[in-house]
This record gives structure tokens, sequence and C-alpha cells, in this order.
């Protein structure tokens, strides 16, 4: 066993007094600290036995699936309310934007979220409570995480995410070592890369020769698909259709309307599936079976064993021309552990161990070779903090609530972005307001609330471009996809949204400006140039990236995509 591994089982056990002693400790000391409990986290030979790759390298075959809502999501790591409602609705009426935030802490720990688990449970005396519009799109997505809480496809949706953000952490630390853009797009740093283009894009085109950058890419690229195509398509018959059974009677009385809505661009069988689960659902619970038995049969339907499914070629291996078949193959199985679980008959599940978060982060962390940690070195006081934290997951791999992200606004019309969470490394960046006093990068100046806060602004856009490219692959619902992810932006800076849509129309009408072809100059096909690793795609693909920061202005600092919580 290795001194890292070692010294990451001393401080796991007392992450409050090793976080005290070291941020205490000389400059020195903290470095070798980082050093080696990052080390010790990621160094031993503990990850999911699983990998992903493409079977093809073509997406002409995804299904249009359209999973997103204007209300919320969730993002197998998160709950994402994305309405905007004034804080009012619930009773606070406070015009200062922390007093809000915490006051709305308040009502999440102490009120919604064990109501939420008292409606789940079947108390209707709270079922009054679903009236009111930001409490029922708690509710609702609050179903999908008790369904997938600590499921083996949860574990390895949440190394996908880790996976994808750390991949954006690596090109991102290269993009500003080579091109020396600023680290945070405020205070006119969107401004400095529009005044220097010319020169950021140079350096871009030098990066694109570095093996190790194209290949983080080709990695980021892979993920991103498994996190917000494959997966969401694999969980979304199972978790929406019994979410609708327990808590959702308009969905239910007009469930044709809302099949058709969601899963008529899966495969037939898979939509049939869907019908089904519905149906069995409804029969159980109008037998009398309690919501609480539905919930666990379906986490149990989930948590199935990863290396027979991967054995299976059920997940890993995505079928990128045509997912149908594997889709199909894949909802089969899940309802047949579905039905049987409801039968009383025993199925096989996965180990906790199996699951564990050290395995979802050392998972994240390998690519052939071990995460470059450096990055952490370069903020101490915080990377001290934040690993401290992650000691605490480990010990706590399934918190007894998700974390909630919410877009809100004050009684008086401040619009805020309130992060609940019981685990630092899983919340979402904020600048209004956050529910501890964290240490704040001194290469960025925001608290330190994820891995990509160490960054910078713009690297996490990178995703936000790949969601792009990937939407122009569908010709009907394309224009209605690009407007949709702006919708952040509609909220928090009504101005630069006016200029996104400006930007998605030129990149509509084939604007050469914003490179979207292939190699052969097919339009809106530079994504399945990227997955079939032409040479001049990785080139144009960050090129996109810089130029839509370069339009958008301050406001690129919003529009980071909710899928990559």
């Amino acid at each position: 066993m290795s001194k890292g591994s070692l010294f990451y089982r001393f401080v796991r056990h007392f992450p409050s007094l090793t976080r005290l002693v070291l941020l205490n400790s000389p400059p020195s000391l903290k470095l070798k600290a980082i050093e080696m409990i990052s080390r010790g986290i990621i160094d031993d030979n503990t990850t999911l036995n699983l990998s992903h790759s493409f079977k093809e390298k073509n997406v002409g075959g995804i299904p249009f699936i359209e999973l997103d809502s204007d209300e919320g999501i969730y993002t197998g790591n998160s709950i994402v309310i994305k309405t905007g409602t004034s804080l009012s609705e619930i009773g606070i009426n406070s015009g200062d934007s922390d007093e809000a935030a915490k006051q709305f802490w308040n009502w999440l720990n102490s009120v919604a979220l064990p109501a939420a688990f008292a409606i789940e449970e079947g108390n209707s005396t709270v079922d009054n409570a679903l009236n009111v519009k930001l409490f029922r799109t708690l509710v609702h997505e609050h179903c999908h995480w008790r369904i997938l809480n600590g499921s083996s496809l949860s574990a390895i949706i949440s190394a996908v995410s880790w996976r994808v953000e750390l991949d954006q952490l690596l090109i991102g630390e290269e993009i500003y070592k080579r091109t020396g853009i600023p680290r945070n797009l405020m205070n006119d740093g969107s401004k400095w890369i529009k005044d220097n283009l010319s020169s950021v894009e140079q350096s871009l085109e030098s990066l694109t020769t570095d093996d190790r950058i194209i290949d983080t890419i080709n990695d980021l690229i892979l993920h991103h698909f498994a996190l917000t195509v494959f997966y969401p398509a694999v969980i979304s018959p199972l978790v929406e259709t019994l979410t609708w059974a327990l808590i959702e009677r308009e969905y239910v009385e007009n469930k044709e309307k809302y099949l058709k809505m969601y899963f008529s661009s899966l495969p037939e069988n898979s939509f049939e599936i869907a019908k089904d689960i519905l149906d069995l659902s409804l029969r159980y619970l109008n037998s009398g079976v309690s919501r609480v038995k539905l919930i666990n049969a379906a986490n149990t339907a989930l948590d199935f064993p990863i290396e027979e499914a991967y054995n299976s070629g059920l997940i890993g291996g995505m079928s990128a021309f045509d997912i149908s078949e594997q889709l199909a193959n894949i909802h089969n199985f899940l309802f047949d552990r579905f039905k049987r679980t409801l039968e009383g008959e025993r199925v096989r599940t996965e180990i906790p161990e199996n699951k564990s978060f050290r395995r979802i982060i050392s998972y994240a962390s390998k690519k052939g070779k071990a995460f470059d940690t450096s990055f952490l070195l370069r903020s101490p006081d915080a990377s001290i903090l934040g690993l401290s934290e992650v000691m605490k997951t480990y010990l706590t791999p399934n918190s007894k609530n998700p974390t909630v992200i919410a877009y809100v606004s004050t009684a008086s019309g401040e619009r805020i972005e309130t992060v609940y969470s019981e685990l630092t490394p899983l919340k979402r960046r904020t600048r209004e307001s956050t529910n501890n006093p964290l240490v704040k990068s001194h290469q960025t100046g925001v608290p330190i609330m994820r891995p990509g806060d160490l960054a910078g602004d713009s690297i996490q856009l990178i995703v936000t471009v790949l969601a792009i490219l990937m939407s122009l692959l569908f010709k009907e619902q394309v224009a209605k996809r690009l407007v949709s992810i702006g919708k952040r932006i509609s909220y928090f800076d009504p101005q630069g949204y006016e200029v996104y849509k400006e930007i998605v129309g030129r990149i509509l009408s084939g604007d050469p400006y914003f490179p979207t072809w292939d190699i052969l100059g097919n339009k809106f096909e530079l994504y399945n140039s990227l997955l079939r690793r032409e040479e001049t795609s990785y080139y144009k693909f960050l090129e996109l990236w810089v130029r839509i920061i370069a339009e958008l202005g301050s406001s690129s600092e919003y529009l980071i995509t909710e899928g990559n919580v």
C-alpha cells in the first residue's frame, strides 16, 4: 500500500481535524499534504469495473429525446429548479439576496424535503402542498432522486459526470496557459478575448497538435454523450413513468398525450415498455401497494450488478449510429427486474463497495494514467477544504438529501442562484450567495464549490458547445433545442439572451464565422466529424467555443448546461 493511500486512510477518518491542522500549517506542508491526499484517492486499484466506448463513429441514428422541462430536471447529481419563481410564493419575502437564500435553505431542510419524503411515502395530508408550483417541481424531481439514489446506475452516472468535469478542467488549464485568456469573463475578461481573438485562435490551433489534449477532448465527447444522451434514455421509461403514477394525476389522466410527448422518439419496444411500466405501477397502487414499495422496486431494478450489465453489452460500449436496439435491450432488462421485484422475487444487486464514492472518483480520474492533480497545488487552502469535504463523502456514500440548485428571485426581484447541499464537492458554483463560507480561489476570486472554480468561467462552456453541436444533428427540433440551451441566460440576463438568440440565428443560417461543418463541408456535421476523430475538427470545435464567448460577452458565464451539474 502506498504512502498516499495510508495518509488518505488517516485523513478520511479525521477530516475536520486534518483541515484545521493543515490550514494553519506552513505552505510547504500544505502542498505536500495535498499531493499525498490526492494520490491516496486515485492511486489504488479501486475503480468501477467499467469502461465506455463508441461502437461506431457516427451518430446519425440518435433519437431526439425531449426529457427537458421548463420547471426542473434531475441530473443524476442534483435537482435543478429552473422556473425562476419568486420566493414569495413559499412565504419568503426578504428583499436581501443573502437572507432570502438562507431562508430558502431553511425551508428546504425543515419543510420541503421532509414533506417530499412524506408525500412519496403516502402521507395524503401534505398532498395539497403540490398545488404550489415550486414545491411540485421539487417533489417530482425528488421522486427521481429517490428512485435512483444509491443504485449502481446512479454511481455510473456520477462517475461519468465527474469525468466530464475533470476533462474540462484539464483542457481548460492548457487553454489558459497557452492563450493567456482571463480566467473570469466579468470585468472585461470577455472583451479581452474579443480584442485578442486572432492571437487566441492561433494558440488554440497549436493546442490541437498535442496528442494529450486531443485524447482528453475525445474522452470528453465520449462521456458527454453518455451523460446527456445514453443514460437519460436508459432511465427515462422507468423513472419518469413511475413518478407520474406516484404524484402526477394530470399525466396519468392524459397518459397517451404525455407518453407520446416524452417517449415517441424511443424505439417502439421502449415506448411500449414505458406504457407497460406506467400501467403496472398504477395497477399495484390501486391494489393497495405502498408508494415506498414501488420506489424500492424501481431502485432495485436500477441497482443491477455492473459487471453483468457490462458483459451483456447493455452499458459501456454505446452504439452511437443506431442506439435503438441497445436501448430496447436494456429497457427490457430493467422492466423485467422491476416486475420480478414487485412479485416478491429476489434479484441480484450490486454490492455497496462497487458503488462507493472512491470508486466513482477513481473512474473519473483515470484515463490510462492518473489524473494530473497539479492544479490543486495552485489554491492550497481551497484544495484542503475541498479534499476534506471529499473525505466526508467517503464516510457517507449515499446522502440523506439530494443537492438542490434553484434559480429563484427575491421579493424585490433580484435574481439569485441558491444551492443546498450536504456534500460540498457536488455543489454548483454561485456568486450571489453560498450556504457555507468557502475559501475563494486566488486565480478566479470565486468560492470553490466545484473543481472548475479553480480554473475559471469559460471552460464550463466547453460542454455547452458540445450540446449545441449535438443539437444541430436534429433537423426539425434544432431551433427549439438550441434556444433552450440559453434558458439560464434568459433568466439571469435578458439582454444577453437576446444576443444569444442572434448567435443561434446566425449558426442556423450557416454563418461561416461559426464553424459547424465536417471535413467535406457538410452543414452542421462537426459533431459527427469529432466522433470520427477527423484532424481538422478539434480546432474548429475550439474555434466555435471561443467565438461564441467573444460574441456573447460576459453573459457567457450564465450559459452552462444543467446536465453537467
